[in-house]
């Protein structure tokens, strides 16, 4: 897709089915997180080398666990703040795009309630649809669905993205 003189980014990223393209040449090589100091401005920690291909939304829940979403590899992750080199818990099929209980599609960001609930923004433009997913973090299974639709609009969930 063209705006104006520019191409569109996923175009270049993605197939028409929204796979991702670039899979072959493995994940980022350097930490994708960093916590900086705002006093000093020096980095704290940092983490995430060779874990993620495009990670996009980032949230902190009220536990100190890191919600982290990879577009790219159509995937949700939650680590806990005591082990930031394993996930805890993995939402969507690695690097498989899709609408299904198990599968997401460039998932953008994540809300998480205070009893350990998530929401996931998941469509941003993925198949055609936008949904917002209810997940229980004991069963990590999608219990709401909201697809693109008449009600949806009304709810204001047209293009979910944060």
């Amino acid at each position: 897709m063209w705006i104006g003189n520019y191409c569109c980014l996923f175009e270049r990223y993605f197939t028409g089915t929204y796979r991702f393209r670039n899979e072959m040449y493995g994940p980022i090589d350097e930490d994708v997180l960093l916590h900086i100091d705002t006093r000093t401005g020096q980095a704290k920690s940092r983490w995430g080398a060779k874990m993620f291909y495009m990670p996009h939304g980032l949230t902190i829940d009220h536990a100190g666990n890191y919600w982290l979403t990879d577009i790219a590899m159509h995937q949700v992750f939650m680590f806990k703040p005591t082990d930031l080199n394993h996930p805890a818990l993995t939402v969507g099929e690695m690097f498989q795009p899709g609408s299904g209980p198990t599968q997401l599609c460039r998932p953008a960001d994540v809300a998480v309630m205070k009893n350990g609930d998530f929401f996931v923004a998941d469509g941003y433009e993925s198949l055609g649809d936008f949904f917002l997913l209810r997940h229980s973090i004991a069963l990590a299974i999608a219990i709401v669905e909201l697809s693109n639709s008449i009600e949806k609009e009304s709810i204001l969930l047209n293009g979910v993205h944060r």
